[in-house]
């Protein structure tokens, strides 16, 4: 190899390693505590995020100050996040809508198409999430809100006891007692650009997530037996 050719090849590849040390990142699930490889909306040297916090209420009066410093991290950069690639989940299918009110073929994990198929009359991007003791979805709606995207959940057909549902998520964290159709209760807990709902069941649990991005809205639907 010529001088000239590989010193240009030794600074390319470092300078790709300092674009992915800058913009990329690892954060835990806080669910289900494996590592996600994400993409940030502004560069950082810090690598690995994780939220002391987790599902719990504690607040940063009352975590220390090395975890207080964690937790300020995680909250700037993961729901700000750009992309990520959720390597601890099991992606089974994907199905691609399309802006019309066709029925779309679900694709399995190599292209092919399946006997399933979903009608759609909206522009959004989702796959199937299969793991242990838990089934679900995740989707991405490009150039919605938050708020848009949660009205849609509101009238989604698939989603048992949406009616129980409050039309806004509460600005403060809440729980409504139900005890209906075995759904016990439900919890709300509303962040900065995040929404999450928790329905309890006899024997199981359905969790709602919205996350508002810079380009969209990601939203997760898993259903998990105790």
């Amino acid at each position: 190899m010529k001088p000239k050719l590989k010193k240009g090849l030794i600074l390319f590849l470092a300078f790709l390693f300092l674009i992915i040390r800058l913009f990329g990142g690892i954060y835990k699930d806080d669910e289900f505590q494996g590592k996600i490889f994400f993409i940030k909306h502004k560069p950082s040297w810090k690598w690995s995020f994780y939220s002391p916090r987790a599902m719990s209420d504690m607040t940063l009066e009352e975590m220390s100050e090395k975890k207080k410093k964690e937790q300020i991290q995680f909250d700037e950069f993961i729901p700000k996040r750009i992309w990520e690639f959720p390597a601890n989940a099991s992606f089974q299918k994907i199905i691609i809508s399309k802006p019309s009110n066709e029925k779309i073929p679900i694709m399995d994990e190599v292209g092919n198409s399946t006997d399933s198929s979903i009608e759609t009359s909206e522009e959004n991007f989702c796959s199937e999430l299969h793991g242990e003791m838990m089934t679900g979805e995740e989707c991405f709606y490009p150039n919605k809100t938050i708020d848009e995207v949660y009205d849609k959940l509101l009238h989604k057909k698939d989603l048992n006891d949406v009616e129980f549902l409050r039309q806004k998520v509460p600005a403060k964290n809440q729980r409504d007692e139900i005890n209906e159709n075995g759904l016990i209760s439900i919890d709300y807990q509303r962040k900065e650009n995040n929404y999450f709902i928790e329905m309890f069941y006899h024997g199981g649990v359905t969790t709602i997530e919205l996350n508002q991005l810079e380009k969209g809205v990601r939203t997760r639907i898993i259903l998990s037996a105790d």
